[in-house]
């Protein structure tokens, strides 16, 4: 089993799953293939997930970043202009922007329509009820998931000019927003400039 889905994962289990993949991206490398920038991100995504899961493991934290030093070199591959992203890649490689997966409404209510939580987080028809489960998605942000992550912003980014006047709302905003991780920080400016901006303007964050 993954140690990403394994919440009992020991060290030595965590070492050697760091160890396979490092193995497996070096092969596509030398293998020349067109996948590994896309392989590359996807693996990103995982060892944030374990960064955030296992961060009990003192020891091989400075491991998994390594690993996320050495992916981030194979990220180079895709094109920055006319880049054909698949879900997910465009908010880690354009940090402070979300791809159309989530920026457009009916894409993202696709991706989250099987997820009775997110569902419910994102449309619910009483108010109450949608605080109550964006409110979970929250208490839960920090184990959760580098894509679920991705996901919980996506809702506050299409609620947040509806309800930025609800303390409710801004609150649980709040809990999260001391919590994200780097590529996140610029999503965290344009959720919050959508009070100001019509939504096409999107804020990258400092490269310093």
């Amino acid at each position: 089993m993954s140690v990403l889905h394994n919440h009992v994962a020991t060290d030595e289990g965590v070492k050697e799953w760091l160890k396979i993949l490092a193995y497996t991206l070096r092969q596509v490398k030398d293998a020349g293939s067109s996948v590994l920038p896309h392989l590359a991100i996807s693996a990103s995504y995982g060892l944030f997930s374990l960064n955030l899961r296992y961060r009990n493991l003192g020891g091989r934290l400075l491991d998994i970043s390594a690993v996320l030093d050495i992916v981030k070199h194979y990220h180079q591959g895709i094109a920055v202009l006319g880049a054909d992203f698949i879900r997910w890649e465009h908010e880690l490689y354009w940090p402070g922007r979300f791809g159309p997966h989530i920026e457009i409404r009916d894409n993202f209510m696709q991706i989250i329509n099987l997820d009775e939580d997110l569902k419910n987080a994102m449309s619910s028809s009483r108010q109450k009820d949608g605080w109550h489960y964006l409110k979970k998605l929250c208490g839960e942000f920090n184990s959760s998931s580098a894509y679920r992550r991705l996901v919980t912003l996506g809702i506050f980014y299409h609620k947040f000019k509806k309800h930025e006047n609800s303390k409710t709302f801004m609150g649980l905003f709040q809990t999260i927003s001391g919590a994200v991780l780097r590529h996140e920080e610029g999503l965290l400016g344009l959720i919050e400039n959508q009070s100001r901006n019509t939504g096409t303007t999107r804020v990258l964050p400092s490269k310093s």
